[in-house]
């Protein structure tokens, strides 16, 4: 229930902020986060790094992945994007960028203590923390250069895939 509660939260908080409004502008960074999500869940299938935890009323890892990669992942991208200062100092951008990272911290390290989520293979909260430094700088990036942060992504990809010996059958 908790994985479905933060996804429509996070609808209503879309909807409230206006940002709704604006997905056709955001609407590639939207399908490029799902694209990035499907390809770690090809990848690590049978590897995986973090596991969401079941939650009633859904029976399955599947569905909450699923859920993740086509509700809560885009709509975060929705709403990073579409209150992004771009008019703001360099400074304020990056202090806009950093409370999205710590705010999805904070979302973690709750779901990790409330057991909603866990982590194998050398995975860890820390892990997770690199990993939105990358992330969200990447929206942006692939908002205003999409070819260039698909390429950095590919690269980054192989990477991760080698950091954690994933398997690649």
């Amino acid at each position: 229930m908790l994985h479905m509660a933060v996804s429509a939260l996070l609808l209503l908080i879309n909807w409230k902020r206006g940002a709704l409004a604006n997905w056709k502008t955001y609407h590639a960074t939207m399908l490029y986060i799902v694209v990035c999500d499907l390809t770690y869940n090809y990848f690590c299938k049978e590897y995986p790094l973090w596991i969401y935890e079941l939650d009633r009323p859904v029976k399955s890892h599947h569905t909450i992945e699923l859920m993740y990669s086509y509700f809560f992942l885009p709509l975060t991208a929705l709403l990073f994007l579409s209150l992004y200062p771009k008019q703001a100092s360099r400074v304020k951008r990056l202090l806009y960028i950093f409370a999205w990272i710590l705010l999805y911290m904070i979302w973690e390290g709750s779901f990790f203590l409330l057991e909603r989520i866990s982590y194998d293979n050398g995975w860890n909260l820390l892990w997770s923390l690199g990993f939105y430094f990358e992330m969200f700088p990447m929206l942006l990036l692939h908002h205003n250069r999409p070819r260039l942060a698909y390429l950095l992504s590919i690269g980054a990809a192989a990477v991760w895939l080698f950091l954690f010996h994933v398997p690649l059958k």
